[in-house]
């Protein structure tokens, strides 16, 4: 998650610099932070499911996940609301949220 949301932030910088360069390092960021979240994704899955539920919660678990991919659709449709740097800066914010509320509750809640 950490991978993804660098990449957003260097994706906000390419946008506001017009970087080739750091669109480059954005797009590594991003697709590593991608592999590792779905994997990572799985990898709680098989620990936290019990077996009977393993492949439809695999399943919702993979439809999620690929649903990222209109990501680049929502931020073409929102393009005029607001500039690119500041779209990516908020998804960002939104990253980082949601890896605070993950680190805050699963600590206390182990399964």
């Amino acid at each position: 998650m950490v991978t993804v949301i660098g990449g957003l932030l260097v994706g906000a910088l390419a946008a506001y610099g017009e970087s080739v360069a750091l669109v480059l390092v954005a797009a590594v960021l991003l697709g590593a932070g991608y592999g590792l979240t779905l994997g990572s994704g799985l990898l709680e899955i098989a620990r936290l499911a019990p077996p009977s539920a393993l492949p439809s919660t695999a399943f919702l678990h993979q439809g999620a996940a690929y649903s990222g991919f209109l990501t680049p659709l929502l931020l073409a449709v929102t393009a005029g609301a607001a500039p690119y740097p500041a779209l990516l800066t908020g998804m960002a914010v939104v990253g980082l949220l949601c890896l605070w509320v993950t680190a805050r509750f699963s600590r206390g809640n182990p399964p």
